[in-house]
């Protein structure tokens, strides 16, 4: 009896002896699984007579012949394992498994592999986000407790030691200032003023910074010198000059003397060294220092004391 596969279209020719029409079967070619038709629907291999006034089914062709023997075999393998001649007419056979109840080991391996791409993807992410927190530290580290760029931590860049406070390095500058403050620790400014002239025509207006330095070490000391600096109102520098102890100008040469003669009376040497040298202990040495074209934004002034030395030995 030749069946044609519903699928794939495929004809078997099964045994007339083995051929039970409702039972399932499985299409070798393609794995469908259909019933067997009734006996009307099947063709047998010579052919049935065709109905009056009709001419009669043409045999298969050779080569189709030829097929259907070559598939005989494999389907009559499947058939028997597919039909159960033993089974009670009306049974129906148990659908075959889904695709959701069956999965192949290679499916499995498949399923395997994305949990752990997953996991690796997963522990990727945290060790990014370590390594970040790492450099951020060290960059604050870096930028907080390094020391400033141009020096060493044991020695500046002059080459001189830098003394260690409390664990701290000093810069060279901070030792300058250490220095200078020991230097002039004993040295005290009295009688500080400032006060704007105006009536000079031949300079214009100007600020006269002046007052005295007393000596408060038990030896004699020599050329005070001092740094006169004006600020602005948000203390940002303006202008700033030096001045040696021992000048001083009357409101009378203020008022009448040109610029050039204030200046030079301002550091005249015969003068400063004859009145900033061999200042004994408890004496005082006055100084005047005068600012021109003075800044509109100038708002307060500060007197420091700079250097000092010891008189030369006889």
């Amino acid at each position: 009896m030749i069946v044609t596969c519903p699928q794939c279209e495929t004809k078997f020719d099964i045994p007339d002896d083995k051929y039970r029409p409702g039972r399932k079967a499985r299409c070798s070619n393609c794995g469908n699984v259909f019933a067997l038709p009734e006996l009307d629907d099947a063709v047998s291999p010579e052919g049935a007579a065709a109905p009056a006034g009709m001419a009669a089914a043409t045999p298969p062709r050779a080569e189709e012949a030829a097929s259907f023997d070559a598939a005989d075999e494999a389907f009559a393998d499947i058939a028997d394992e597919e039909l159960a001649d033993d089974a009670p007419e009306g049974d129906i056979a148990a659908p075959p498994a889904s695709v959701d109840d069956v999965v192949s080991p290679l499916a499995k391996k498949a399923a395997g592999n994305k949990i752990s791409k997953k996991k690796l993807i997963l522990l990727g992410g945290m060790c990014l986000v370590v390594a970040l927190l790492a450099y951020g530290g060290i960059m604050v580290y870096s930028a907080v407790f390094a020391p400033p760029k141009g020096t060493d931590p044991v020695r500046a860049t002059d080459g001189s030691t830098v003394e260690s406070l409390g664990g701290k390095t000093r810069s060279a500058d901070q030792e300058k200032e250490a220095a200078r403050l020991a230097a002039v620790r004993r040295l005290s400014l009295e009688n500080v003023r400032q006060y704007t002239v105006t009536e000079n025509e031949k300079t214009g207006p100007m600020v006269v910074v002046e007052g005295a330095v007393v000596n408060n070490f038990e030896t004699p000391k020599d050329l005070i010198l001092l740094e006169i600096t004006l600020y602005d109102a948000k203390g940002n520098a303006l202008v700033m000059r030096e001045q040696y102890c021992g000048v001083t100008l009357s409101l009378l040469q203020l008022r009448t003397l040109p610029q050039a003669a204030i200046e030079g009376a301002l550091v005249n040497q015969s003068v400063i060294l004859s009145n900033n040298t061999d200042i004994l202990p408890g004496s005082s040495v006055r100084f005047t220092s005068v600012f021109f074209d003075l800044p509109h934004s100038a708002y307060e002034f500060e007197v420091k004391i700079i250097d000092v030395q010891d008189p030369a030995k006889k």
